[in-house]
């Protein structure tokens, strides 16, 4: 279960390891999701200084789960 589909696949059969995961996958969407939100709500202000700071945290999360790897 190394994949999106594979974790579905087993949430949807019950398996515990499954469910297991996608709990994990729900906890670290949460806070990317929350600095995704964030931006909209600065930019939709036009808060520039809150822009620059919510993109420079946006960029670390991209970093963290995609640079590591490469």
């Amino acid at each position: 279960m190394h994949t999106l589909e594979g974790v579905g696949t087993a949430v949807l059969s019950g398996r515990p390891r499954g469910i297991i995961q996608f709990g994990l996958l729900l906890l670290i969407a949460t806070p990317i999701a929350r600095v995704i939100f964030s931006l909209f709500a600065f930019v939709r202000e036009r808060d520039l200084t809150y822009i620059i700071v919510t993109l420079i945290v946006l960029t670390e999360f991209i970093y963290s789960f995609v640079g590591e790897n490469s």
